[in-house]
């Protein structure tokens, strides 16, 4: 019988600092010896990050198949980012051609579309402005505003604005007087839900969420007002918004994936959001880390999980975290290459969502015992029971 994971996990990551890297590039991921795409697509984010020791040598080292990681890296949603390493005259001529075609190709259409929603997000700020509001700019919105990841590094589906609790229903009322209606194959959300029903008009290029509150498993965290007091004012195309500060930007971004999308439970991993951690904390210095750190309260695992999985990953600086959080960066990271030993942590993360939700939202109490009766019930079940496995 082989290695458990946590004995695996724990054999392969043991080392030093200045092991890290070289564990990354040569022995995680790796299978008789060779690197997996995952590990080689690690590799070339450490590359563009600039934090790689030796990168001319370990792309050469690496196989790098071009039909394995073009897909992956979309699935990761890092093939805009990785369109930078062919602007590189170092590093441009290590690609394989069908690689660095496919992350220029990713790149180009990417910026396209970004400029599109930017054009999109300031005609929207600007409705917002006639009825007197002025929203926060939440995950890729404030990248649109910030420039951080340059104007075709990262890929969004949607725009997320914040908006006062007590102003939202107008919010909304502007946006549909424009003609933006809810998606009509969006999901049912509880009235306690963190956003209201996406909105979106035909010809648009992404939908518009606008939230009610930033993060709501963790709100205490994150309150409204006070992010609105931390932000600072921005402008898109002539209209004002708001950005988070640095620290509640990277709090939310790292409690928005490992709890909001639960992968702290079901051990999953979305590259992008490392590569956005990484720039965010490198541009305002390890200082915003630490404070966002420390704001991190009781979802404090979480966010140590993530700042190991970003050292083992990207090679960001090193954080002193526990030892059951370096367990989870480390199994998150051995089930990559164990996809069918997900389904475990798949099914405790969609157990715990239906829990939290029918203890603290209470129309979604009210609808029982009712829904049992209805057959739409389970195969809304079915339905979520099977996406969860199929991924």
């Amino acid at each position: 019988m082989g290695e458990g994971p946590s004995r695996l996990a724990s054999r392969l990551f043991r080392s030093r600092r200045g092991g890290i890297l070289r564990l990354a590039a040569r022995r995680l991921g790796s299978r008789g010896g060779v690197m997996t795409p995952f590990a080689e697509l690690c590799l070339l984010i450490r590359v563009a990050l600039g934090t790689e020791p030796d990168p001319a040598g370990a792309l050469r080292a690496a196989r790098l198949d071009p039909a394995l990681l073009v897909p992956l890296a979309f699935e990761h949603r890092v093939a805009p980012f990785l369109g930078r390493l062919t602007e590189d005259p170092a590093i441009a001529p290590l690609l394989p051609e069908a690689l660095a075609d496919g992350f220029r190709f990713a790149a180009e259409a990417n910026g396209t579309r970004n400029e599109a929603l930017r054009e999109e997000l300031a005609e929207v700020l600007a409705l917002l402005d006639a009825a007197g509001i002025e929203p926060l700019l939440l995950k890729g919105a404030g990248r649109l505003a910030d420039g951080l990841l340059g104007p075709a590094g990262r890929f969004m589906q949607d725009l997320d604005l914040l908006v006062p609790a007590s102003r939202i229903d107008e919010a909304a009322a502007a946006l549909e007087a424009a003609g933006y209606a809810p998606l009509a194959e969006g999901p049912q959300l509880a009235e306690e839900h963190h956003h209201l029903p996406a909105l979106w008009r035909e010809g648009a290029p992404a939908a518009i969420e606008l939230h009610r509150v930033a993060q709501p498993w963790h709100q205490p965290l994150l309150p409204t007002p006070r992010l609105f007091e931390r932000s600072s004012p921005v402008v898109i195309g002539g209209r004002s918004a708001r950005l988070p500060a640095p620290a509640d930007a990277l709090l939310h971004l790292v409690l928005h994936g490992q709890v909001n999308h639960r992968r702290l439970l079901s051990g999953g991993v979305l590259l992008s959001e490392v590569v956005e951690f990484a720039l965010i904390a490198r541009y305002h210095g390890p200082g915003v880390v630490a404070e966002a750190r420390s704001g991190a309260g009781k979802a404090g695992l979480s966010f140590d999980a993530f700042l190991r999985l970003c050292e083992l990953t990207a090679g960001t600086d090193p954080v002193p975290v526990g030892s059951f959080a370096r367990f989870l960066a480390r199994r998150a990271l051995w089930l990559r290459d164990h996809p069918r030993a997900r389904d475990p942590g798949r099914a405790l993360a969609y157990a715990v969502e239906h829990a939290a939700s029918l203890r603290h939202r209470p129309s979604v109490r009210r609808r029982f015992p009712g829904r049992f009766a209805e057959r739409g019930f389970y195969a809304s079940r079915w339905r979520e029971i099977r996406s969860v496995f199929a991924r």
